[in-house]
């Protein structure tokens, strides 16, 4: 179940298993969820140094997201990631 996944992933994060978060945000980029996935994805990223990767994500999902509340997040992560160069 998505709703269980979710959960799960967000509890691998807190507790910097990023390793399984990030297979489980990538796999429930597919569905209802998709919007968070995206942006916890990226954090991740940016986290493990990987900018590039982390800020196309962001960038994706200012484009694309269906929640105004993740879309906003991902703004200002970008902004914030444009003083952090």
């Amino acid at each position: 179940d998505p709703a269980d996944l979710i959960v799960l992933a967000e509890a691998y994060r807190v507790k910097g298993n990023t390793a399984e978060a990030l297979k489980l945000f990538r796999f429930l980029e597919q569905g209802a969820y998709r919007d968070q996935a995206m942006y916890r994805q990226a954090q991740i990223l940016l986290r493990r140094g990987q900018r590039s990767e982390g800020l196309k994500l962001l960038r994706q999902l200012v484009d694309e997201a269906k929640s105004s509340e993740w879309q906003s997040l991902a703004e200002e992560t970008l902004a914030i990631e444009r003083f952090n160069r």
